[in-house]
């Protein structure tokens, strides 16, 4: 999820983040009541870093709340360091057999990356 100053733009009301945020909630406790079984983490984008808002061990409710908390819509965003930490924390706490998908919410024009 970026979470970049882009975030902060207004086209959509109130702000780009919020509405993002909101639908994302949608999205997560939608895919939790189909897929049951499967797990999910969320990484958040901003300040050129990135980094775990929740682990594969989050419920629904842990998920949704941190999602929302989350405020600091600063900095710029790296899809480069996003999608490593994604990968790793696939890699790391998946087990081999299992299905990875990653899904990446961008709402930046750009991507500060190294």
């Amino acid at each position: 999820m970026d979470f970049s100053s882009g975030s902060a733009n207004d086209e959509l009301r109130p702000n780009r983040a919020l509405v993002i945020q909101e639908l994302l909630s949608k999205f997560i406790k939608d895919f939790t009541e189909q897929n049951p079984l499967s797990k999910l983490q969320i990484i958040v984008t901003h300040r050129e870093e990135a980094m775990q808002l929740t682990s594969f061990q989050s419920g629904l409710s842990d998920h949704t709340s941190k999602l929302k908390k989350f405020t600091e819509w600063d900095g710029n965003a790296s899809l480069q360091n996003s999608l490593e930490l994604a990968c790793d924390l696939v890699h790391s706490n998946v087990p081999a057999y299992a299905r990875k998908e990653v899904l990446v919410v961008f709402s930046s024009l750009t991507s500060c990356d190294p």
